[in-house]
């Protein structure tokens, strides 16, 4: 698991450790249990095909010369990848078992799925237009929440990855209402009980800023009250917030 989501790594070598994990989990495949972690790990590679994609998309981009702004040429290049809507919707619906929780913490989804909004982020940027890239992030925030629910050490676990939160925050200044709510709600789970490493991350990310701003553009009751859910936990975090 280490292997397969440390950054930078050998490309080659995660890919390997990736079917090992797979070749593992399918030799328990005949238990409830086993059929859990073979329909999530199923689901964690489709996710993992196009984090590598959009990865390529971004070398291939520096190779060129173009800024990961270059929108156009990153969508040339990404052209016959499709976002991973079906994946994400339904690991989005299974998030709400506990136990295909359990199996997707124990295989890796928080950092697929972290890794997956990350990468987007650079290669379609924090105001994406194109309705299967809302969609895609839409479902991921909705996974990260329930994830984050209550679970220290996953919202540790995002909240060490500063680019990823970087990303995430980013998003607040979407003009759909409904990734808003979503991201958000992310952030109001993150921000809850925070320990110190993540309240100083959420600091220097200007989290607070950047709600704050959305907060007072907002004309959507549902996705202002996530908002003000993020600032309430956050302002507790120190008296400048």
């Amino acid at each position: 698991m280490q292997i397969i989501h440390t950054e930078p790594s050998d490309e080659k070598r995660q890919k390997q450790c990736l079917q090992t994990l797979h070749n593992i989990i399918n030799c328990n495949a005949d238990d409830k249990a086993g059929r859990r972690e073979t329909r999530v790990i199923k689901l964690i590679e489709q996710l993992f095909d196009y984090c590598d994609a959009l990865r390529s998309v971004l070398r291939e981009g520096e190779e060129q010369g173009a800024s990961s702004s270059s929108s156009a040429v990153h969508e040339t290049l990404l052209a016959d990848k499709q976002h991973p809507i079906q994946a994400i919707g339904t690991l989005m619906k299974i998030s709400f078992d506990e136990e295909h929780r359990y199996a997707m913490c124990s295989l890796g989804a928080v950092q697929t799925i972290s890794k997956l909004i990350q990468l987007d982020h650079a290669v379609h940027g924090s105001t994406p237009t194109d309705s299967s890239c809302i969609t895609m992030r839409r479902y991921a925030g909705m996974s990260l929440t329930n994830l984050t629910f209550g679970d220290g050490n996953n919202k540790a676990l995002l909240c060490s990855n500063k680019n990823f939160m970087k990303a995430l925050v980013d998003q607040i200044k979407s003009s759909s209402d409904e990734l808003v709510q979503v991201t958000a709600s992310v952030i109001r789970n993150l921000s809850w009980r925070a320990d110190p490493n993540t309240k100083q991350t959420l600091n220097e990310i200007e989290t607070v800023k950047i709600l704050s701003f959305a907060a007072m553009k907002c004309t959507q009751e549902n996705t202002l009250k996530a908002i003000l859910s993020a600032l309430w936990n956050l302002s507790n975090h120190c008296a400048k917030n």
